[in-house]
């Protein structure tokens, strides 16, 4: 298994720091690499051979509002209404202004992600090469039972392949938890899952959560359900009936190391996991308490902020203690908050409030983000910014756990 590991590190590793190059030898040439994308989405997508001013003319503004009818009907027919390239599966989002939001997720719209994903694990891999040596985990959202059933019910939908064949098989080898756990009957079982496969990798390396809140509920999960958890890696089966469609972890190793521990002593956790050396999470608006917080509950452990990422799309990625465009992924506008205009990124200034406006591969045009964000720096050409407020909810997993905390469910 070690082999396996380090091969699959080596592999992603060297796909990564192609991404990287790419990213660092065009920062000065943001304005062409920009129109140059816009002009192959058009192609893709309309056909159509039109100049960004033109663009701007034919295309209004968008929200969800405005693409739920289409995302329905591709959801109900089989056919991608919103583009050419074939519907992989929804991903499930939340925002303030609707309850449920379902973005659909194409090959062209994760070769896009895989822009933003390749620049940041690159850059992880420089600054902490032993996790090359390690196991990650990656946070997966909880699909509650009747959004499971949408995506159940679609022809389009792969709830288990978001990516291509080899790189799923790199997925499998260097991810400590599976996928498959997104589709628990609750989101309690979907983190008692998260937590039991964590307890049961000894080379865990990194946690890459959205919100430290969401690490706090996995340590205090671990804490609370520890001697179930013990049961379970010593038994090799599930005590909860919603968990019986998942393979169940199994170490002896890690049972005993679990039985004999003070969770409450921040020591304990790199004992647990002594590969352990990062959690990546976002550090803006009311984060930093809670990362005070996970500071005090683990010892031994960096903390890396994460850039501006959504289900809709990925906007900044964390570089030099920056937050620069991820301007390789998708077509960046910019919604001005003094005058309301709309400006493609080559033509931000120093200390412009704005808010990111994206057309993606996913088929999303000119979609309106309500995040909002400041110009605080340029790395070359390329803006870098200072997410200022979230206006959109973390995730519908997460606000359920944020919830299920502040009621004392958990």
């Amino acid at each position: 298994m070690k082999i396996f590991l380090l091969s699959a590190h080596q592999v992603l590793d060297f796909t990564c720091h192609k991404t990287y190059q790419r990213y660092i030898q065009q920062a000065n040439q943001l304005e062409k690499v920009q129109r140059n994308k816009l002009k192959v989405f058009l192609g893709q997508h309309i056909s159509q051979n039109l100049s960004y001013e033109q663009f701007t003319k034919k295309f209004p503004l968008t929200r969800y509002g405005d693409w739920k009818s289409k995302i329905e009907q591709a959801h109900s027919t089989g056919k991608n209404t919103l583009g050419p390239s074939k519907i992989i599966r929804f991903q499930l989002s939340s925002a303030s202004s609707e309850a449920i939001q379902f973005i659909p997720y194409t090959q062209l719209f994760l070769d896009e992600l895989d822009a933003a994903i390749g620049f940041w694990l690159s850059h992880v891999y420089c600054e902490y090469p032993q996790l090359k040596k390690s196991t990650h985990y990656w946070a997966v959202p909880w699909l509650a039972e009747s959004q499971s059933k949408f995506l159940e019910n679609s022809s389009l939908n792969d709830k288990r392949g978001l990516r291509n064949l080899s790189k799923g098989v790199l997925n499998k080898i260097t991810q400590s938890v599976p996928s498959e756990i997104a589709l628990a009957s609750s989101v309690d079982d979907a983190l008692f899952a998260t937590a039991t496969y964590l307890v049961a990798d000894k080379r865990l390396g990194m946690i890459a959560v959205w919100s430290p809140t969401t690490a706090l509920q996995l340590l205090d999960m671990i804490q609370q359900f520890q001697d179930e958890i013990v049961q379970v890696l010593k038994s090799g089966k599930w005590m909860r009936e919603g968990l019986n469609f998942l393979d169940v972890p199994k170490s002896c190793e890690q049972c005993y190391k679990l039985q004999q521990l003070n969770l409450t002593e921040p020591s304990a956790w790199k004992k647990l996991w002594p590969k352990l050396s990062l959690i990546s999470t976002w550090d803006t608006a009311s984060a930093p308490q809670w990362i005070e917080q996970l500071q005090q509950r683990i010892d031994g452990v960096a903390f890396a902020e994460k850039g501006l990422w959504t289900t809709e799309g990925v906007v900044t990625i964390p570089f030099t203690d920056r937050f620069p465009l991820s301007y390789q992924s998708h077509f960046y506008e910019f919604l001005l908050q003094e005058s309301n205009q709309v400006v493609p990124s080559w033509q931000l200034k120093l200390g412009d409030i704005v808010s990111p406006v994206i057309t993606t591969g996913s088929g999303l045009i000119r979609y309106v983000m309500d995040d909002e964000l400041e110009v605080t720096d340029f790395y070359q050409q390329i803006p870098c910014f200072q997410l200022l407020e979230r206006k959109m909810t973390v995730n519908l997993a997460e606000e359920n756990l944020i919830t299920m905390q502040r009621c004392g469910q958990l």
